[in-house]
């Protein structure tokens, strides 16, 4: 899985990347088709924001959270996430299979040939 991290207004440190690499890392386990995270994280004057999108295959899924502390706004985002994933596994779980197509069963020349016995409608088998 790639990780593209990045902050608007916040200094990004090797130790906080590391955090939010292991909670997001978490997912993987669960959706193991995740291609990338991209985590935007933002401060402004009292609120910090953590913006989480995952690119899986053929699924884009995201959170966004805000919190007064940088971390707590992580862990909920991927506290969000989790449920998300978790909803598309139980659907894939759950789906039902496609049906197959049914082939008609060979039938041998002659076999179950009727014919029409004059005009009223009646059917003869064939002898």
């Amino acid at each position: 899985m790639r990780y593209i991290i990045s902050g608007h207004g916040v200094a990004v440190t090797p130790a906080f990347r590391q955090m939010v690499e292991r909670k997001v890392g978490k997912l993987a386990r669960i959706l193991p088709k995740i291609i990338e995270a991209k985590v935007m994280l933002s401060a402004e004057k009292y609120r910090r924001t953590a913006r989480i999108t995952l690119v899986a295959k053929r699924r884009i899924l995201s959170s966004e959270e805000t919190a007064g502390d940088l971390a707590v706004a992580v862990d909920l985002a991927v506290d969000a996430l989790t449920r998300q994933v978790r909803q598309v596994k139980d659907r894939l779980r759950q789906r039902k299979p496609r049906a197959s197509r049914r082939r008609p069963e060979p039938r041998l020349p002659g076999e179950g040939e009727e014919r029409k016995k004059g005009g009223l409608g009646l059917i003869e088998p064939v002898a």
